[in-house]
């Protein structure tokens, strides 16, 4: 089966699975072979299973300091300065976006600080 785009499948699987009001179904065998149905699941699912966890984690542009604690990153040890940009795990602790995007891509799944498991 060919490469399909992220969009193309989230297309395909809108006109199988909804009727014409928005309405969720079943697909009839008539509709479509079950098989072409598997492979469009499986590689949707594939695509949202393998996306790296720094990708999944949201990230701001710095506009001001918020506050002595928030000061730097516990990372590189830099300040943080405006127009930069950072993220913000989920036990709390603020990192650069660079930083902590390099941290997950050397196979972590948690917080370089408190260790605490990402979850997301």
């Amino acid at each position: 089966m060919e490469t399909l785009s992220d969009e193309t499948i989230v297309n395909i699987l809108r006109s199988i699975l909804y009727n014409d009001e928005r309405q969720f179904r079943l697909p009839d065998n008539d509709d479509l072979s079950s098989r072409f149905l598997l492979e469009l699941v499986t590689m949707a699912n594939n695509k949202c299973r393998h996306k790296p966890i720094y990708k999944k984690i949201g990230y701001k542009k710095i506009k001001e300091i918020e506050s002595l604690n928030d000061k730097c990153c516990s990372i590189c040890i830099e300040d943080y300065r405006i127009g930069e940009y950072k993220k913000t795990l989920t036990c709390n602790h603020t990192f650069h976006k660079r930083c902590i995007d390099r941290w997950f891509r050397k196979d972590h799944n948690d917080c370089p600080l408190c260790r605490e498991k990402i979850k997301i």
